[in-house]
């Protein structure tokens, strides 16, 4: 997702609460229940996605058939498999959504356009799994599907309308296969995103544990004190736009996010904050990521032109990547050794990071020059 809240990882953690269905008998938000229940859960608790393929970055040509069919499998598996195919769907069109905002909106606007679309997929994904467990109650598990399912064709005949057919303010460049994989000025900010946003979205993963080992927080405390992140991502996506007019720059606006970002991190992680000094990290540490994720996304948009489709899903893909690699040996260290040895992790991570993107604006002033 560009945008770290739509990284696999996250929705399934903030999903984690709705993996069985509510009922007043079970005062937990977090059981297991009857495999009966888990599989109806399952399939009913699943992330939002959107099929739509998209024909030269320009046409929207349908919603997925995976989330009505998902309602008549005949078993588990090919519930598992229809999902996967939705997952497919979904990782094409996140790149696919930002390449058409960057045809579209002027350059100079291209940064709050995408935090825009970045609100509204955090506001989707915080807001769905609420809506879906009250459809559940209300009707069954697959009154969910069928809701989302309508509402895809309804922002399909939307988008067919409203879409312009031509996008491209400027002749349109056949792109050369992976050729700009020797091009500098796209590989340092692609790796370099991979590593922050990664690592960033591993740590948000990590934070709820940190505050329950504090501060001796239940389930459903650490739920709502971690949504904290969620608010200042929310801000961060909103103000995009003033913040990149008073920066000038996607670059300059890049540093300064990441500076306030391993600043964030480091002091939830090492100070002994009460819980509401680590709530306020929490805010500054979602509002940083909300900066940096459509600024960076811009950037790499803008740099890599009629390659974008390629270099924007590279880069989704690198995200969830250093996810991989990142959340599990942080985990064991702060199983193992606490919160300053799962930092070390992190902010090694987070410095290479910061290094390389100031390393790629090294490189882009002697080229200027």
């Amino acid at each position: 997702m560009d945008d770290p809240a739509q990284d696999p990882a996250v929705i399934h953690a903030r999903l984690a609460s709705h993996i069985c269905r509510q009922k007043r008998l079970y005062p937990l938000p977090l059981r297991v229940g009857k495999p009966k229940e888990i599989r109806h859960a399952t399939a009913s608790s699943l992330r939002r996605v959107n099929h739509v393929a998209v024909r030269k970055e320009t046409h929207l040509l349908g919603p997925d058939p995976s989330r009505l069919a998902l309602t008549i499998a005949p078993s588990f598996g090919a519930a598992i498999a229809l999902r996967m195919f939705g997952g497919v769907a979904s990782a094409a069109l996140i790149p696919t959504a930002f390449a058409l905002v960057s045809d579209i909106v002027p350059a100079h606007r291209q940064s709050a356009a995408m935090g825009v679309v970045m609100i509204g997929m955090t506001f989707g994904i915080v807001a769905g799994p609420v809506f879906a467990g009250i459809l559940t109650d209300a009707f069954d598990w697959r009154a969910p599907f069928h809701v989302t399912a309508t509402g895809y064709l309804v922002a399909f005949i939307i988008a067919q309308r409203v879409i312009p057919s031509q996008l491209s303010r400027r002749p349109a460049k056949k792109p050369k296969r992976l050729a700009w994989i020797v091009r500098g000025s796209i590989t340092r900010p692609l790796f370099a995103k991979g590593l922050w946003n990664g690592t960033a979205v591993a740590g948000f993963l990590l934070a709820g544990e940190v505050l329950r080992l504090r501060h001796g927080l239940s389930v459903g405390a650490v739920g709502v004190s971690v949504s904290a992140f969620g608010l200042g991502l929310a801000i961060g996506n909103l103000g995009i736009g003033p913040v990149s007019r008073l920066c000038r720059k996607d670059d300059v606006t890049l540093v300064v996010a990441l500076a306030l970002l391993i600043l964030a991190v480091s002091t939830f992680m090492l100070a002994p904050l009460p819980l509401t000094g680590g709530l306020v990290c929490l805010v500054i540490w979602g509002f940083a990521l909300g900066l940096a994720a459509p600024a960076s996304t811009s950037m790499l948009a803008t740099r890599s032109d009629a390659d974008k489709g390629q270099v924007l899903a590279v880069s989704e893909s690198l995200n969830n990547l250093a996810i991989l690699v990142v959340l599990p040996i942080a985990a064991t260290q702060l199983e193992v050794a606490g919160t300053a040895s799962a930092m070390i992790v992190l902010g090694i991570s987070l410095a290479a990071s910061l290094a390389l993107t100031m390393v790629d604006r090294r490189f882009l002033r002697l080229q200027g020059s």
